[in-house]
């Protein structure tokens, strides 16, 4: 009986070392990259200020107004307010938000609303503080999908 667990020892033995020898092998077979390779250049991943007004990231039709200032105004309040036929100019209800860190704020665009305005940004301090800065009048895009770009210095 001795005899027999002996030998099941011995050939468990073997089996493990034939097994662990096919392992060192085929590991070793694995690619690896050299170090000779050229250096990647980093892709950054791309970041979206979208914030249409109804919570959706992608629409099928409609265009986007961006505000985009050179200074950064990160946390600053922003509105877009439009001008009437007596020259006063209203706030547009749901166009009012911070500012994104990266100094942009991004508002959709319905295509009734296409080709209207005139339009303005106002750059606050905070909400309900101080007018900061105002962008020159703008009229909202023209064409299904464009980006119109309002640059406030």
């Amino acid at each position: 009986m001795q005899l027999k667990i002996k030998r099941m020892n011995i050939l468990l033995s073997i089996f493990a070392v034939t097994i662990f020898t096919f392992m060192l092998l085929f590991m070793s077979q694995t690619p690896t990259a050299s170090a000779d390779l050229p250096p990647r250049e980093h892709t950054p991943t791309p970041e979206s200020s979208l914030a249409p007004i109804d919570g959706s990231q992608h629409k099928k039709f409609g265009a986007y107004i961006v505000l985009s200032t050179t200074t950064k105004f990160e946390g600053y309040w922003s509105e877009i307010q439009w001008q009437d036929e007596f020259g006063i100019w209203n706030d547009v209800d749901g166009w009012k938000g911070h500012i994104e860190p990266d100094g942009t704020k991004t508002w959709w665009v319905k295509n009734k609303d296409f080709d209207t305005g005139p339009f303005r940004w106002l750059i606050y301090d905070e909400e309900d503080g101080y007018i900061n800065k105002k962008s020159e009048p703008f009229t909202l895009p023209m064409i299904d999908k464009e980006v119109l770009i309002i640059v406030v210095e």
